[in-house]
């Protein structure tokens, strides 16, 4: 019979940022397979309002450790993991899945961006808008 690893509490703690879901419940898979070697944290960001990348940045760094940690940004959650690694000494190391290190939507295209609701928009106008040239 295997014996499975134990978490070693003293191991470089991996804080996984979620996608634009914003809840978490994506990464679950992934954290189960790292909690084996080392502490995990999942941010779930907020639910009661949309907040942009100021805020959900600061929001994430009120939870930071004040110990090194690996940060791990998905998808939308690269530029926010992108932005503390640069801030925070305590980051030892970056993940990016899936992501982006700058928002893909020109900055003229972003309010009609959050705006675009894809259950009616023409694929043609989602692609130009969300995927560039």
């Amino acid at each position: 019979m295997k014996k499975q690893a134990q978490t070693d509490p003293t191991g470089l703690p991996i804080i996984l940022l979620p996608g634009m879901d914003g809840t978490g419940e994506l990464l679950n898979d992934v954290a189960g397979q790292l909690e084996k070697q080392r502490p995990v944290l999942v941010i779930k960001y907020p639910e009661q309002e949309a907040l942009g990348y100021a805020a959900l940045t600061n929001f994430v760094r009120a939870q930071a450790p004040e110990r090194p940690f690996v940060i791990l940004g998905e998808s939308f959650s690269g530029p926010i993991a992108i932005e503390l690694a640069a801030t925070l000494p305590q980051v030892a190391g970056l993940i990016l899945a899936s992501s982006f290190a700058r928002r893909p939507v020109p900055a003229m295209l972003a309010p009609l961006a959050r705006r675009l609701d894809p259950r009616w928009a023409p694929r043609s106008l989602i692609n130009a808008a969300l995927l560039g040239s």
